[in-house]
């Protein structure tokens, strides 16, 4: 839809999703005012903003969504900006996550390492690293960050999930199964977890465990 402009509710709906605000504009100071509450924002710039004809304005604003050379310099300016470690933290997190859309690991893994050493308890920036350095194959790396992710939210099934597959990465299948029992155990009405298992057991060998998973 076409872009508007700021409201004072946009960073509490774009917060807790680690969102960016892209916007026309907005009234006094509230834009500045929004970068302090830690989301950062993209305001009305050419040629990444545009108007069509086929709508009146003020509603016929809209943006090449992938430009990325614009994205970074607006979270440099979101980090020089920033008041607060979590909105300088994730300024840096979505930096990586431009570079992910490049595949450019080296750099995803750098931009990271910063919000981590800056917010170190975020689940979400660990959670990333990880998925970064399983790219690389640099396994022993990523579970060290997976297990960080399962110190900070032990409830959370997914977790011992995507532990469990970079330990088949490793070929642990030991600690792999562990995992995934934990998996089970913490969420017994998911079935991604019964198939998951399963396919292990599939794998080793053990096909009438696995049938039973199935």
């Amino acid at each position: 839809g076409p872009i508007r402009s700021a409201r004072p509710t946009d960073p509490t709906v774009l917060r807790p999703l680690d969102g960016v605000l892209v916007a026309s504009g907005a009234t006094g100071g509230l834009i500045p005012e929004i970068i302090d509450i830690g989301v950062p924002v993209i305001t009305d710039r050419r040629p990444e903003f545009f108007r069509i004809s086929s709508r009146n304005a003020p509603h016929n604003l809209y943006a090449d969504t992938y430009n990325y050379d614009a994205a970074l310099k607006d979270y440099a300016t979101a980090i020089e900006l920033s008041t607060d470690d979590y909105s300088t933290a994730r300024a840096y997190s979505n930096r990586a996550l431009i570079y992910e859309e490049e595949e450019k690991w080296e750099l995803c893994i750098e931009e990271t390492t910063k919000a981590i050493e800056i917010y170190p308890s975020s689940v979400t920036f660990s959670r990333n690293r990880a998925i970064y350095y399983s790219n690389l194959g640099d396994y022993d790396s990523a579970l060290l960050d997976y297990t960080k992710v399962i110190e900070l939210e032990p409830n959370n099934s997914w977790n011992y999930s995507d532990r469990a597959d970079c330990y088949i990465e490793m070929e642990d299948f030991t600690n792999a199964l562990k995992d995934l029992d934990k998996a089970v155990d913490l969420d017994p009405e998911n079935s991604r977890w019964y198939n998951n298992r399963a396919d292990l057991y599939k794998d080793t060998y053990n096909y009438d465990v696995a049938l039973k998973d199935y």
